[in-house]
């Protein structure tokens, strides 16, 4: 079958953090201590040294809540007790370049404690998981820990089941298709590029020219790799709404 041929939008800027250059595991091992010695301040009620570790914002927030406490206790603040992890696993870092700002992806583990009443929540002694992204910034000479972004649970994630190029026709080229996302997972095969693209609680496959058809056509297929954020354009499947055949990428820069 012949794939159409690849448009390529160009890399351009994105409105988040520059994250681009790579993390040591020295680096990696002083953020997530600073984010364990947070969690391990907020469950002792030492808020003081939990503000501490935060960025001057969260901190002056935290202070702040910290005057209306009564007995040490809000609503806010027992709800950051509720979102300490039993447990994290980096699965991604990065770091912008000037070395001011770090991402952490992790994937997070923690077993539903007893009389928690919340509608719809699992039962006590579930162990539930979901990607949380931390951020950091560095203040003067140390590390702060900025915030937590949380994600889904990777095994309610609606996959994309089929990864075959199949033919043209299954394809509607009447239609243009516009989408993206951030890659999950990326497969140069003999026939074609598949890349796998995460969207809020799906997966989505995207089929692109092969990898000696991407170089021919000016493209550098190392820049596909997992966690790049991409904007698409193609023809949608006729029957399958998790399928497209790419006929524009753009991938966007971190820089």
């Amino acid at each position: 079958m012949r794939l159409l041929s690849l448009l390529v939008l160009g890399v351009v800027g994105l409105a988040m953090p520059t994250l681009a250059a790579p993390m040591d595991d020295a680096l990696r091992s002083e953020l997530l201590g600073v984010y364990d010695r947070y969690n391990k301040a907020v469950l002792a009620n030492k808020w003081n040294d939990a503000a501490a570790l935060r960025d001057a914002k969260t901190r002056a927030d935290i202070q702040a809540e910290l005057k209306k406490a009564k007995g040490g206790k809000t609503p806010l603040l027992e709800m950051a007790k509720d979102m300490v992890p039993d447990k994290v696993e980096p699965q991604h870092t990065s770091l912008n370049r000037d070395g001011t700002k770090a991402n952490i992806i992790t994937l997070a583990s923690k077993t539903m404690p007893k009389g928690v009443r919340v509608p719809g929540a699992p039962p006590a002694g579930t162990v539930i998981q979901s990607e949380i992204t931390l951020e950091f910034a560095r203040e003067g000479h140390a590390w702060k820990f900025v915030t937590q972004t949380f994600g889904m649970d990777p095994n309610r994630i609606k996959s994309c089941k089929a990864d075959d190029v199949e033919k043209q026709d299954d394809y509607d080229d009447g239609r243009n298709l516009n989408f993206g996302g951030q890659i999950r997972r990326v497969e140069f095969k003999p026939d074609h590029t598949l890349l796998v693209i995460r969207v809020l609680d799906e997966e989505n496959c995207a089929i692109l020219p092969t990898k000696a058809v991407l170089i021919g056509q000016g493209m550098n297929p190392d820049v596909l790799v997992p966690y790049a954020v991409v904007e698409m354009e193609g023809s949608p499947h006729r029957t399958d709404k998790q399928r497209a055949m790419v006929t524009g990428l753009r991938v966007l820069s971190e820089d």
